[in-house]
């Protein structure tokens, strides 16, 4: 019966102990900031979906959303450009491309850089402006050939794989 009084009391103690340190902790600051960095992930994230359903208006409206609630996000940015590409508005979209890229941090996100560099290529070719989606597609390789030399190579061979404007049907 002791045995048991003592473990109940050290599971009680233990308890109290962790419920105390759970109350003494710091509270978590709540800022302007962090409510929209969660909001605009939040709308960007919709933005995104409304892509993947095959509808760039809404997720034009959507990373709108995202942008205004935090314009230094890049995702915002990112996802109206390519609801924007697939609406063939090619220089909006690359122009929001390129803000995106140059929202995301090189040390802390290679990789959204990366396919906010790819995303304007892609968009150049798909139209048929060969010239400067072959610009694209090289800025890109040589921004990913260390990390990933196949993907550099794979953007080349897009590169020279772009049929112009007169070709397109």
């Amino acid at each position: 019966m002791r045995r048991w009084i003592i473990a109940l009391s050290v599971l009680i103690a233990g308890e109290t102990a962790g419920v105390a340190r759970t109350q003494l902790a710091p509270p978590r600051t709540v800022t302007a900031h962090s409510v929209s960095a969660l909001r605009a992930s939040e709308q960007a994230t919709r933005a995104a979906k409304a892509e993947i359903a095959g509808d760039p208006e809404d997720a034009l409206k959507w990373a709108a959303a995202a942008i205004e609630a935090n314009p230094n996000d890049p995702w915002g940015y990112y996802d109206r450009a390519d609801a924007l590409a697939e609406l063939k508005r090619t220089d909006e979209a690359v122009s929001s491309f390129r803000e995106a890229e140059r929202r995301f941090a090189v040390e802390h996100e290679p990789w959204g850089k990366s396919i906010a560099i790819y995303g304007e290529a892609h968009a150049l070719s798909e139209v048929g402006r060969c010239a400067e989606a072959r610009s694209s597609y090289e800025r890109y390789a040589s921004y990913v050939e260390k990390a990933d030399e196949r993907s550099a190579d794979l953007a080349r061979r897009y590169s020279e794989e772009c049929v112009g404007r007169s070709s397109i049907r």
